[in-house]
C-alpha cells in the first residue's frame, strides 16, 4: 500500500486520491489495532469467565500499550492490527449478511468475540 500511494503522488490527478487513500489506510490500521486489542482483551477476560465489554477493551488496550513499550515488538503490533482488521471486516460482513427469521438486525452484535460470550449467557 505505501508503494502504491507513492506512485499515486507522482501524478497530478493522483495527489488528492493518494491523500484520501493514505488517511483511509491509517484509519483502517487504527481501527484494526483497537479492534484487535478489543478481541484480545475479550478473549483474555473470557479465560476468567468475565464478560464485560468495556473491561475487555481496557485490558486489550493495556496489553497493546505494554507490548508497544517492549523493544522489538513492532511485529506483534502489526500482527494485532492485521488480526483486528480481519476480525472487523468479518464482523461487518456477518452483521450485514445475517439471515434472521424476524428480519430484525438491531439486536445482533457485530463482534464475533462478544457473540461467543453472549451465547454462554
Amino acid at each position: 500500500m505505501p508503494f502504491v500511494l507513492g506512485v499515486l503522488f507522482l501524478s497530478i490527478v493522483g495527489i488528492p486520491l493518494a491523500f484520501f487513500a493514505s488517511y483511509s489506510f491509517i484509519f483502517l490500521l487504527w481501527v484494526g489495532l483497537v479492534h484487535g486489542a478489543f478481541v484480545i482483551g475479550t478473549w483474555g477476560l473470557s479465560v476468567f469467565d468475565y464478560d464485560h465489554r468495556w473491561s475487555g477493551l481496557a485490558v486489550g488496550l493495556a496489553v497493546v500499550s505494554l507490548a508497544n513499550r517492549l523493544p522489538y515488538m513492532e511485529f506483534l503490533l502489526v500482527v494485532i492490527a492485521l488480526f483486528g482488521v480481519g476480525a472487523f471486516i468479518q464482523a461487518l460482513y456477518k452483521w450485514r449478511f445475517t439471515d434472521d427469521d424476524s428480519g430484525d438486525k438491531q439486536g445482533s452484535i457485530p463482534y464475533p468475540a462478544v457473540q461467543e460470550l453472549e451465547a454462554r449467557r
